[in-house]
Order: C-alpha cells, then structure tokens, then sequence
C-alpha cells in the first residue's frame, strides 16, 4: 500500500519479508506474462529469542541477497485500521487533507500523526456517493517497519497490508470470477477478506480468545461462522453480484480441523483449507508445517508489481 523510493531492480520479481515475535519468513514470486505466479525462493527461521530477531534477520537478507531485490513488507492488523467513507470531492492532490479531516473523529490518535493510503471501494447498488478505503496507521508504527528492515540490509519498497495479500491468494483460486472468502489468523485476530475477479469487496476483523479456543472451541467456532456470515450477507445487500460459496482458511499453527468441520454444518460448500501448493507454482516445494508461516509472505510477493504501481504514503 505505501510505496517508497525505489532501487533499480528486477520489475517481475517481488519479495516478502515479515518478521513476527515467532519467526521471520520472506518469499520471493517471479511473474512471467502467461504463466502461473512461481514462487522461486522462500525462507523461513523461528525465533526462539526476541533478542535474536535482528540477528535472524540481518542473515536472512544477506544470505539472499534482499538488499539488490525489491521488497515488500506486511503490516501487523493492530498496527493500522481500515475506515470506509465517503470519497471527498476534491482534488486530487486535496485527498490526503481532506481525508484527515474526514476521518478525525473515526480515530482516537491525533490526524498529523497519521499515515494514510486509499484503495478504492467497489461500486455498490445502494451507494449513492462514491466511497473508498482508507488505511491509517501511526506514522511511528511505519516508520518502525520500515526502519527496522532497512537498518538489517532489506531493500524495502513496499508496506502492505493483511488483507491485500489475502486478496493476492484469493486471485489465484479457481472460484476467483464467482468470488471468495478468506479465513486467517494472525495471533488473536481473524481477518477476512471478499474478494472478487481480484478485487476486495468486503473486510472484517474479530478478535479472538486463544484461551477460549482451547477450552471451549465451539464457542470460538460459532463466532466465527457469525463473522463469516455476516461478510457474506454485507456482500450479497451491497453488490448484488450472486451468492459467495466458497469459503478458505488460511493455513495457521491453530488446529483448524474442528472449525473447518464445524463451518460445514452452516455453509451449502463446506469451507476448505487453502492448499498453497496448488494454487501457485513452486521451484522447492516447502513441507507442510510451514504453510501457515509463508501464507501471508507469499500472498504479500503476489502483488502484481507490472499493474499495481505504488503510491507515496499520504503523510
């Protein structure tokens, strides 16, 4: 979502990097005109003490070299929210004043501390003005993202967002033109995304009790279905583009197998684990318990960097 001064380099090769309180993992996509996305490189090295993490992450970019690719990052969900509002008629170069006085009281941190980014919202039958998205983090967040790659050798061009990597995978799918929904967990927080011939329709986020999920998973599980339902409800008012019945989730270190069975008792088409080993092309397949730490690198490398041309952080 926010672009940054680019190197340069290689335009059909994108990296992702994410480095969290668990591990660090990046993978590097290749695009070529005609051909399925492949992911030609990835990585992935747990962190067994918070102090090692700069460390890990200083090899990391070393050892593939990340300060002669272009990369990309991802945003923590608790760093940043996603506001839906009317698109103030201005210029375009009034957008980012007029944003912050639009959304002043939508948000408790004072507006010149913030970092803005749009992406547009998709018509809607019963939307009379024109809306779009808007995302805003703590300029002081970002810039600790930023900071933090750059200071270990990793040529960063892009902060992302969870959802735009989740809309990436969600490309891919082969209910891509019927349209989608997407299930991930990020620590304690479900994001799910609607999303549409590439497009993202709907966002939702809930947060979610881990201690619960152990002792009472139906509980957890029910909450869920309601999220998922209520996505998928909003959709169907808003655009009126025929039903979603395609329901993924994400691979995650949380046992999914009870909610993905418990979901089928609510939806027509039982929700199905997201299998990233047949939705994009792999030079070294890796194992099975590293799915759910290279989900959101590689959906975040999946950004088609020829179409979607950064833009600079509306500061």
């Amino acid at each position: 979502m926010l672009g940054l001064r680019a190197k340069k380099t290689e335009l059909n090769h994108l990296t992702a990097i994410v480095a969290d309180t668990t591990g660090v993992a990046l993978a590097c996509v290749q695009r070529a005109p005609g051909r399925l996305p492949a992911v030609i490189n990835w990585d992935y090295v747990p962190i067994e003490r918070p102090a090692d993490a700069n460390k890990i992450l200083k090899r990391l970019a070393k050892s593939h070299k990340l300060g002669r690719t272009r990369c990309t990052t991802v945003l923590a969900p608790p760093v940043y929210r996603i506001l839906l509002t009317d698109a103030p008629n201005v210029p375009k170069n009034e957008l980012p004043q007029a944003l912050r006085w639009v959304i002043k009281d939508m948000i408790s941190t004072p507006v010149q501390d913030i970092s803005l980014q749009v992406f547009d919202f998709p018509e809607s039958s019963n939307e009379k003005e024109k809306q779009i998205y808007v995302v805003a983090a703590q300029q002081h967040d970002v810039a600790a993202c930023i900071n933090n790659l750059r200071d270990n050798a990793v040529n960063l061009e892009i902060v992302d967002i969870m959802e735009m990597a989740q809309r990436n995978l969600a490309e891919l799918l082969p209910e891509n033109t019927r349209g989608t929904a997407l299930v991930t967990f990020s620590d304690d927080t479900c994001v799910i995304t609607l999303s549409k011939n590439g497009t993202l329709y709907v966002t939702r986020r809930t947060e979610i009790d881990l201690a619960l999920w152990r002792a009472q998973p139906d509980a957890i599980y029910e909450r869920i279905a309601l999220e998922i339902q209520r996505s998928l409800d909003y959709f169907n008012r808003h655009f009126r583009q025929g039903q979603i019945e395609h329901v993924y989730i994400t691979p995650s270190t949380l046992d999914l197998f009870g909610l993905i069975q418990y979901l089928g008792k609510f939806f027509p088409t039982p929700p199905r684990l997201l299998n990233l080993l047949e939705i994009i092309s792999w030079t070294k397949p890796p194992p099975s318990a590293l799915h759910a730490p290279l989900a959101l690198v590689v959906g975040a490398a999946l950004r088609n960097i020829t179409t979607e041309n950064a833009h600079a952080p509306a500061n």
